[in-house]
């Protein structure tokens, strides 16, 4: 279970990334899209090596 809540927060992030680099072609910038970014990869990076330790 905890690998599909890390695969969904996996592509939370790379929509934000999206959202960033769009938004840095338009010289539109907002500090939430990369914000949320970082801690959306760092916490599903952290919930695959609980899965990966826990044997799911």
């Amino acid at each position: 279970m905890l690998i599909y809540v890390a695969m969904i927060l996996g592509a939370v992030s790379v929509v934000c990334i999206g959202l960033t680099a769009r938004r840095l072609a338009t010289d539109r910038f907002a500090l939430t899209p990369p914000l949320t970014a970082l801690c959306t990869a760092l916490l599903s990076v952290a919930l695959m090596l609980a899965a990966a330790y826990t044997g799911q």
